[in-house]
């Protein structure tokens, strides 16, 4: 049968509402807000629109495959598909677009991005994925046992990792590069018991008869006990310095309280809705959140009672904060939802420019120096492991940057035209990377 109602141990009541068909056509959560969807005559989803008024919309080949998503900012992503279903091209919002191939047995055998690099998959008789060959035509193998288990990698540089089994499938040792080796054991319901490290130090890790970790040991020999209730849920951690924590829930099973182990307790409170709407710590103070009807943060009052306001855009990307003084921070994206632009409270403009692969290309800060002292970490989301975006230097113009075929930084030069080439240095591995 269909869910008609869902009412949580705390008697809050979300109804859903279908068509002939079966499909679901209208829910309503506790708060009243109500999201709708709509279908075609084979059943895919046509729209579906969030309690603000926000509508996605998708369209569909003859077979059923997704050909296109269209944003409620009206950007559009499409796709396609051979014959077998199988994706062969997407393109993006702003027209880039990534192609696929695949062999006779619908294995991908290689892909395309927007910049025309392409990567190459091969495969062995049972279909394990037996090399990759990334866009500068570097190689890397894997060799797979009888049972299709992973049991070695050889990089482009020679070196090689290797895994062992046992007869359950587990991995019961792994030696890396250095041939440093990890061995683990297990007990008979497969679960790890225990790590052991190149120096002969090891981890422990004990189950009590529901499977929950009992106990853990650390490789310098401390021990940590965890105790649950009936229902499973932990109520209390012992760590190895005697140290203990507990836990209190509600009947939804949402964390209501931790006391620490100087009795300090910290309460949390939570809407019908089961989002978190205040926190109140030792001192009385406290912290509230309030929420839109998409379930997005609108405002936090800290404990000195000081509210910032969170604004978004139909996609819902941030594109506002207000602070307690009414200063605002404004933000703008282009159609991929990469930050193009952040405006401050003063109106200093510092604008991000993206490849087509998404990475960070360019970037222009205002005349005026930046009004956060020196170390002051920028506004701006951190960067990806292994890729330098950017960082704010006073009285600085722009930063640019370039990557190789496999996303590397190969060059960062800032407005004085001085290139800095990273350094190419032996990882811990010993293998040559460029950083």
């Amino acid at each position: 049968g269909q869910l008609l109602t869902e009412t949580n141990p705390l008697g809050h009541v979300t109804t859903h509402e279908y068509d002939a068909a079966g499909n679901l056509m209208i829910s309503t959560d506790p708060l009243g807000n109500v999201a709708t969807f709509t279908y075609d005559t084979q059943g895919n989803m046509t729209s579906q629109t969030d309690p603000l008024g926000n509508t996605t919309g998708y369209s569909y080949d003859t077979y059923g495959n997704l050909t296109m998503t269209i944003s409620p900012g009206i950007d559009t992503t499409r796709y396609a598909y051979d014959i077998m279903g199988n994706k062969t091209m997407e393109t993006n919002a702003k027209g880039d677009t990534s192609k696929f191939i695949y062999d006779a047995m619908n294995r991908m055998t290689g892909s395309v991005n927007p910049l025309g690099d392409t990567i190459h998959y091969e495969y062995d008789l049972l279909g394990n994925q037996q090399a990759v060959i990334d866009p500068l035509g570097r190689r890397t193998e894997n060799v797979y046992n009888l049972r299709g288990e992973l049991v070695k990698t050889i990089y482009p540089d020679s070196s090689i990792i290797e895994n062992l089994y046992d007869a359950n499938g587990n991995r019961i040792a792994f030696v890396n590069q250095n041939k440093d080796t990890t061995k683990s054991i297990y007990d008979d319901a497969g679960r790890l018991i225990k790590t052991i490290f190149t120096d002969e130090s090891f981890t422990e890790t004990e189950y009590d008869a529901a499977g929950r970790t009992k106990n853990t040991r650390n490789q310098h020999g401390g021990i940590t006990h965890y105790y649950y209730d009936e229902t499973g849920r932990q109520t209390k951690v012992i760590d190895h310095y005697n140290n203990t924590t507990r836990y209190q829930y509600d009947d939804a099973g949402r964390r209501i309280a931790l006391i620490d182990a100087n009795a300090n307790t910290t309460t949390s409170s939570y809407s019908a809705t089961g989002q978190l709407i205040k926190t109140t710590y030792v001192d009385g103070s406290s912290v509230v959140y309030t929420y839109d009807q998409a379930g997005r943060k609108i405002t936090e009052r800290d404990q000195a009672m000081n509210t910032t306001q969170f604004l978004y855009d139909v996609n819902g990307r941030l594109i506002g904060i207000i602070d307690a003084k009414a200063d605002t921070t404004t933000y703008e994206y282009d159609k991929l939802g990469n930050r193009t632009a952040q405006i401050d409270v003063n109106g200093n403009r510092t604008e991000f420019e993206y490849d087509a692969l998404g990475r960070m290309t360019k970037m222009t800060f205002p005349d005026t120096p930046p009004l956060s002292p020196p170390n002051t970490p920028p506004p701006f989301p951190p960067p990806q492991v292994g890729r330098d975006k950017g960082r704010g230097a006073k009285n600085s113009s722009f930063e640019s940057y370039s990557y190789n075929k496999v996303g590397n930084m190969l060059w960062k030069k800032d407005f004085h035209s001085t290139p800095y080439i990273p350094p190419i240095i032996a990882n811990a591995n010993k293998r040559c990377v460029i950083i």
